[in-house]
């Protein structure tokens, strides 16, 4: 009887215990939970340490451990013990929500650091994520002391429609002293269509102490916002005694495709200010001549085609080609053949979109003109008429292949026609290898048409391209081939992943990848990795991240270990876009 007794004390004693100690763990647990809720780190870390040496194979406790590290800002001790307590507890490598946690402690460790290019990995791989948190991180980079670090932190916020970015963008609008920071923040205004600040841009606009690439860009973000503009607004501006607002109607009427402005364009056609002319002749372009009004418009354009301007000039010409040709003919025979190449390529732009007239004298110009620019203009312009594909494609692909200097698309003398043209841009600490990849993004534009025009040879030409240029450049303008939507170039970059040019798989791969493609492209990628350059590592994490597949998060981790700040940094942003595809 006794020992009955006893046993059964002995059972309720052992019962006590473990009820008690499985109390005490949810207590800790849950008094770590709270001190992460109010953002006390160094105590939830402190009492961890007590906890876990009291419940040393606790998973719950470890994985807390984990949390608090990374929300503490550490973020790779905090990888570096999700890697210990893994070998225990092997489903915690399967744990999402740590992985993420540590991924976004290293995007926030590295807004510390004291090297510009960690700052401005770090602020891009926040922002990739398309998370909220990065609005957090973006505002925090828009007050930094390096007006180039607030540049790009410009740049990104404007792909967010957030409330805080957007005030604060308008804060710094008046605020901010440096040029080039200041035109992104009126391109980024544009693009939010932000009213509250029209009246500052129209300002801008009209003021002497404006660059004119200041009055240009604010120009253009006001133009997307005059839609649906009020006819005595539009009149207002027509009659303006400033030349910019004026210009600024002609815009609005050529964006808007207004009718019923052509007597106010004829006399915006004698206006004292080039730039004025130019912007009602094109606006005239777009919605066409009242035809009540077409032999004044034709007598006008007939006295501008002797402008002391070339521009003005020459776009006189385009438009007199659709209503006068034997006399627009005339002029442009003279500024085809002119000493200044800048004239012959503008030129050949205006007579290949001079009508069905224009058409035929380009193909004329097209077999006897001996600059490779006048040529490639002038097929560039016959493009998308089926009788001149031929003839076109062509000369684009023998252009292509002799041209070996750099090459731009030239608006500046007039906006409305693209120009290809040599390239006079210059380097620019923005983007590394600027002009470089300015002219491989011309060249891909080009080798996307042939794509689409299925013009024969055109996957061997990319192919060639593929395997003559830089990589980080390639990937840098990559996306041109496939982003305007042609699906022939899709098809011909897929097929390339087969082929036995290691070099050609992964540029086929990185394309894919900035459009985040072909799973594919995955293997290549990974398989690459550890025989390129450190360069072309940073461009495969960034394309795992934009192809975003969950089973490219174990490879991604590994880049944890990787001594480079920076690619730990690019790693995590991939492994956010990964989680959240």
């Amino acid at each position: 009887m006794r020992a009955t007794i006893l046993a059964i004390l002995s059972l309720g004693c052992f019962s006590f215990a473990s009820l008690a100690k499985s109390s005490s763990l949810e207590q800790s647990q849950k008094r770590v939970k709270d001190h992460l809720l109010v953002k006390d780190y160094g105590t939830a870390l402190s009492e961890l340490k007590v906890y876990l040496a009291q419940f040393p194979q606790s998973k719950e406790l470890q994985a807390l451990k984990v949390r608090a590290l990374s929300e503490a800002g550490l973020g790779l001790e905090a990888f570096k013990y999700w890697a210990y307590i893994t070998q225990i507890h092997e489903e915690l490598k399967q744990d999402e929500s740590l992985i993420e946690a540590i991924a976004w402690s290293v995007l926030h460790q590295a807004e510390h650091s004291s090297q510009y290019v960690v700052n401005i990995s770090s602020m891009i791989g926040a922002s990739l994520t398309k998370d909220a948190k990065a609005v957090q991180v973006l505002l925090r980079y828009l007050h930094s002391t390096n007006s180039y670090i607030r540049m790009i932190a410009v740049q990104l916020s404007s792909q967010y429609g957030d409330k805080q970015l957007i005030e604060e963008l308008k804060r710094m609008l008046s605020q901010e002293g440096v040029w080039y920071v200041k035109l992104e923040i009126i391109r980024a205004l544009g693009r939010f269509q932000c009213e509250e600040v029209a009246s500052v841009l129209q300002e801008m606009i009209v003021s002497k102490r404006c660059s004119l690439e200041e009055r240009a860009v604010a120009a253009e973000a006001l133009v997307t916002w005059y839609n649906h503009l009020e006819e005595k607004e539009l009149l207002q501006l027509l009659h303006s005694k400033r030349a910019g607002l004026r210009y600024l109607a002609c815009e609005i009427i050529g964006y808007a495709n207004s009718k019923g402005y052509t007597s106010e364009l004829i006399k915006l056609m004698q206006d004292t200010s080039a730039e004025v002319k130019m912007g009602a002749i094109n606006a005239l372009y777009v919605t066409g001549v009242d035809k009540n009004l077409l032999s004044q418009v034709r007598q006008q354009l007939e006295v501008l085609t002797k402008d002391p301007h070339s521009s003005v000039a020459i776009t006189a010409c385009q438009l007199l080609m659709l209503y006068h040709p034997v006399f627009a003919k005339k002029e442009l025979a003279k500024w085809i053949v002119h000493e200044s190449g800048e004239c012959r390529r503008l030129a050949a732009a205006a007579i290949a979109r001079g009508g069905p007239e224009g058409r035929k004298v380009a193909l004329e110009w097209l077999i006897k003109a001996t600059d490779p620019f006048v040529k490639v203009n002038l097929a560039y312009g016959l493009l998308g008429h089926e009788d001149y594909k031929k003839v076109s494609c062509s000369t684009i692909e023998q252009f292509l292949q002799d041209t070996k200097e750099n090459i731009m698309v030239d608006t500046r003398s007039n906006p409305m026609l693209r120009v290809l043209a040599p390239s006079h841009v210059r380097h620019t600490p923005e983007v590394s290898q600027y002009p470089e990849v300015i002219d491989q993004h011309v060249r891909l534009h080009l080798l996307n048409i042939l794509a689409m025009m299925r013009h024969p040879g055109v996957e061997e030409s990319i192919k060639k391209y593929l395997r003559q240029h830089h990589f980080g450049m390639t990937y840098a303008a990559s996306s041109a081939l496939i982003t305007e939507g042609a699906e022939d170039s899709l098809d011909i970059i897929s097929s390339l992943l087969e082929d036995e040019d290691d070099m050609i798989r992964v540029q086929a791969a990185l394309v894919l990848a900035s459009m985040g493609g072909d799973k594919r492209a995955v293997s290549i990628l990974e398989e690459a990795y550890p025989k390129v350059t450190r360069e072309v590592k940073m461009h495969i994490l960034e394309a795992l991240g934009h192809i975003g597949s969950t089973s490219s998060i174990p490879f991604l981790v590994r880049v944890f270990e990787d001594p480079f700040n920076v690619m730990r940094i690019i790693a995590a942003s991939s492994i956010i876009q990964c989680l959240y595809h």
